[in-house]
């Protein structure tokens, strides 16, 4: 298997890009809660009764009213946490799985451009879920200070597998590492 690392252009500046990931990664996060934020006040403004009327029956997403509930739920309270970083993973992957039926049900058949309706937003936005989800809420998060989150546990062990910030340098720097022949199938609230 090929390094996952490039070789950086200016290695002086590894330290750097080691300090800061934890920063870019919060302000994604962070931005990320913001703007679902901001996108759900015009659907608390017109109410879930319009939003069933104008976006879900259109597309044909029944019961309407009930998904007009969860998806003002899910991106109110899912934004608010993502910012906060409480129960990010849980609410980053439920957000993304949302902007997959958006882009599926509504979004795919208007093309790419969102100018015009097309997928290019939700596509971003559910990446971005996406990446949170499997990342977590990161050290400036409320999932760390209350050391509470999902993750993964090996069968049979009552320890959770270690965030991978958290190996010793010299782990991160084994070229070839025997596979794991274990694959972690519960997953708990730890």
């Amino acid at each position: 298997m090929a390094n996952s690392h490039a070789k950086l252009m200016y290695p002086g500046l590894t330290g750097f890009y080691e300090n800061m990931l934890p920063i870019a990664e919060t302000l994604v996060r962070i931005i990320i809660g913001v703007m679902f934020v901001m996108h759900v006040s015009g659907k608390l403004t017109a109410g879930p009764a319009a939003v069933a009327a104008n976006v879900l029956t259109k597309n044909g997403l029944e019961p309407a009213i009930l998904w007009a509930y969860v998806i003002i739920f899910l991106e109110l309270v899912g934004g608010i946490c993502l910012i906060a970083g409480l129960f990010t993973r849980f609410f980053a992957a439920a957000l993304a799985v949302e902007m997959l039926i958006a882009l599926l049900v509504v979004h795919l058949p208007r093309g790419y451009s969102a100018g015009g309706g097309g997928y290019e937003y939700v596509l971003l936005i559910g990446a971005a879920c996406f990446f949170i989800a499997i990342r977590g809420g990161g050290p400036y998060s409320v999932d760390r200070m209350i050391g509470k989150e999902l993750r993964y546990r090996r069968r049979g062990s009552g320890d959770a597998l270690p965030p991978p910030r958290s190996l010793p340098k010299q782990a991160m720097l084994v070229k070839h590492a025997e596979p794991r022949t274990e694959r972690p199938t519960e997953l708990h609230l730890i």
